[in-house]
C-alpha cells in the first residue's frame, strides 16, 4: 500500500510540474496594448528558474536517499513540504513562462526532465 501511494504521489508531482509548461496566457490582447518592460522579463525568469531548481534538488536528494522508497514518515514529510512550495509557486512560475528566453525555457525543460529521472529511477 505504501509503494502504491508512492508511486502516485511522485508521478501526480512530476507530471503536475511538468504540465504547468505547456500552457499559455489568453490575456494576451489585453496585455498587447500595455507597455511592458522586457528587461526586467529575463531577470524575473531567472529567480523563479532558481527557486524551482532548487525544489527540483530537494526532491532529487529525497529520492536519491532511498528513504522516501522505504516509506520513511520524515521523508514523506519533506517531500509533502517540497510539493506544497512547488504548488505555491506554481503561479509565479506560469508567468514566468510567458516572457523566458530560449536558454530559460531550455532550462525548464531539463529541470523537468531531471526530476521525471529521479523519479523513474527511484521507483525502480
Amino acid at each position: 500500500m505504501k509503494k502504491s501511494y508512492l508511486v502516485l504521489a511522485v508521478l501526480t508531482f512530476t507530471l503536475s510540474f511538468i504540465a504547468c509548461g505547456g500552457k499559455t496566457s489568453e490575456k494576451a490582447t489585453s496585455e498587447d496594448a500595455a507597455p511592458k518592460t522586457e528587461a526586467a522579463a529575463p531577470a524575473k525568469g531567472n529567480d523563479v528558474l532558481d527557486k524551482y531548481e532548487t525544489l527540483v534538488n530537494k526532491t532529487i536528494e529525497l529520492y536519491e536517499s532511498g528513504k522516501f522508497k522505504s516509506g520513511d514518515a520524515a521523508a514523506m514529510q519533506e517531500y509533502t513540504k517540497i510539493a506544497q512550495e512547488m504548488s505555491e509557486m506554481a503561479e509565479e512560475l506560469q508567468e514566468a513562462m510567458q516572457n523566458l528566453t530560449p536558454a530559460q525555457v531550455q532550462k525548464y525543460t531539463e529541470l523537468g526532465q531531471k526530476l521525471t529521472d529521479a523519479a523513474t529511477k527511484a521507483m525502480n
